[in-house]
């Protein structure tokens, strides 16, 4: 009788090696694809808008009246070099994402430094 099977996979792993054991096996190797979509794009505006938050935060915490102004360079700097770093490793942006490309750094800005400190906290505590 053959030793029992220790090794467990994940859901996904398996589902993965499924699809395509050749993409599963690239993917265990560390390989990445050198395009960007939408999902990259959301994470660096979402890191950014967080960067932002986190300013606001620790003005707050500092006792210091925050500064909508600053947050807002915060999370336009944060988009920035989070975009530099994408280009620095030679991932692209498709042409069909070029658009929303061209607007992540704006995005990212725009709501830290627009937004209420109550709007701020219902974010924060997703009650909106």
């Amino acid at each position: 009788m053959p030793p029992p099977v220790t090794t467990r996979f994940s859901p996904s792993s398996t589902e993965s090696w499924l699809a395509c054991p050749v993409k599963h096996a690239l993917h265990k190797a560390g390989w990445t694809s050198r395009r960007a979509g939408k999902r990259e794009l959301a994470a660096i505006l979402g890191t950014a808008f967080a960067a932002g938050v986190g300013a606001w935060k620790a003005s707050e915490a500092a006792g210091l009246p925050p500064d909508p102004d600053l947050c807002a360079s915060i999370a336009e700097g944060t988009a920035t070099t989070m975009l530099a770093a994408l280009e620095q490793h030679g991932i692209e942006v498709g042409d069909y994402d070029a658009a929303q490309r061209e607007r992540v750094v704006h995005r990212a800005g725009a709501v830290p430094g627009t937004l209420s400190r109550e709007r701020i906290l219902d974010v924060i505590l997703r009650r909106g």
